[in-house]
């Protein structure tokens, strides 16, 4: 499995995973509301990365840091569930993937 597609794969688990939280945890916590909705979106990023567009790996490696980033501050400020931890280190893991795979060189067509 190449490193996209793994990255795909890892962002689609947690976009359906954030939203599985919610029956899981419940609804009482705003803070579990927000972070389900802002995870969900990352079924939008599994999607793009499922394509060849190098635009997609840039916005896989954007969005799950600033995510990431989000879901540290809650491991260190707030309270988190068991299901922050996993999904912190899906996110710097799939970061991770696409930059290793915006660093290959690339032919110009690809862009």
């Amino acid at each position: 499995m190449n490193k996209r597609k793994l990255a795909a794969a890892l962002m689609l688990f947690s976009g359906v995973a954030h939203i599985a939280q919610l029956f899981i945890v419940g609804t009482d916590n705003p803070n579990n509301v927000n972070g389900s909705l802002f995870g969900s979106t990352f079924l939008i990023v599994g999607a793009l990365l499922m394509t060849q567009w190098r635009f997609a790996l840039w916005i896989g490696a954007a969005w799950p840091l600033l995510l990431g980033i989000g879901a540290s501050y809650r491991i260190f400020a707030l309270d988190p569930t068991p299901q922050t931890y996993l999904f912190t280190m899906i996110d710097f893991l799939v970061v991770g993937l696409c930059i290793a795979e915006l660093m290959k060189p690339t032919n110009r067509s690809e862009i």
